[in-house]
């Protein structure tokens, strides 16, 4: 496995998000807050909450994958789709750059513009 390389520009970033973090706790412990739960009161209780939810949403995500998740054989066994299905946005007899291929070509009818004799 190989080591994963951050670029220095994301690393200011990161020491940046974890001094605002530092700040907010320092300023948790300095300034009074007015609580209205007990719970509340206990010193850097918002960022304990945060760290908890999100630990709680990984684990209940992972849980969710097992239950969600199809087997790894799932699409193995299905038919494939019909090749002339209406369903389908874009004309298949279309190349790529928008040109017909040669074999539609006496199939597709143009209308002239206005102003011009039809056929």
């Amino acid at each position: 496995m190989s080591k994963v390389t951050v670029p220095p520009a994301v690393k200011r970033l990161l020491y940046v998000f974890y001094g605002l973090a530092a700040c907010l706790v320092l300023a948790d412990w300095l300034i009074h807050r007015h609580v209205s739960h007990p719970a509340e009161s206990v010193f850097a209780f918002y960022p304990l909450f945060g760290f908890v939810a999100c630990v709680l949403l990984v684990f209940a995500a992972a849980a969710m994958r097992r239950i969600v998740m199809r087997p790894p054989a799932y699409y193995e066994g299905a038919e494939p789709a019909d090749e002339k299905s209406e369903d389908v946005a874009f004309s298949e007899s279309d190349d790529v750059d928008g040109q017909i291929l040669e074999g539609e070509a006496q199939n597709r009818r143009v209308d002239p513009s206005p102003g011009e004799d039809g056929p």
